[in-house]
């Protein structure tokens, strides 16, 4: 199943388990896909991580509920998790409110009591500025520009209504008819 991203404004989005990268953009929701048959696993938990965070844990699940206690601070209130993912084996990650440094390859693992570790996936993931640093520069410029005509607008008004202005514009209007 491949649906690409198109935003926050539909809801989060999610890309099979097989998709080697995505490219989404900041503030923009993402579900990271992870499906795992684990009816037959025993206490099992299942681990969200980037080795190259330290801590790497993005997101832990166990059968009684998250445990985020370490949790890497940066994804702190950004992650969720179906309640009932180790009874499905829906182990997908969501997480909102994508940030630059999110971009990565995650990995999806379960460990338990009978099998030990199990690496089942990585997604590697993209994020994009909104709009680039030029466009927001060009963005402030021009309201800045804007506001300062607008403030001295009466300042340039009074230049053109001085009478040496209008002296000197009499003459520059006699010196064209010349």
């Amino acid at each position: 199943m491949h649906k690409y991203p198109t935003g926050s404004d539909t809801g989060p989005q999610r890309v099979s388990q097989h998709a080697s990268a995505v490219e989404l953009y900041e503030g923009d929701s993402f579900i990271l896909p992870c499906q795992y048959n684990t009816f037959a696993l025993t206490d099992p938990s299942v681990l969200w991580s980037r080795s190259d965070l330290s801590p790497p844990t993005v997101h832990q699940r166990q059968l009684q509920g998250d445990e985020l206690k370490d949790q890497n601070q940066r994804y702190s209130g950004r992650t969720s998790m179906k309640t009932d993912a180790l009874d499905t084996g829906d182990l997908s990650l969501n997480l909102t409110n994508l940030q630059l440094s999110d971009s990565a390859t995650y990995t999806c693992s379960v460990t338990d009591l009978r099998y030990g570790y199990m690496r089942l996936g990585d997604v590697q993931l993209q994020v994009k500025e909104r709009f680039p640093s030029w466009v927001k520069a060009l963005l402030v410029l021009l309201v800045v520009s804007g506001g300062l005509l607008f403030h001295f607008r009466y300042y340039f008004m009074s230049v053109i209504d001085h009478p040496v202005s209008q002296v000197l514009m009499v003459e520059y209007k006699n010196l064209n008819y010349v």
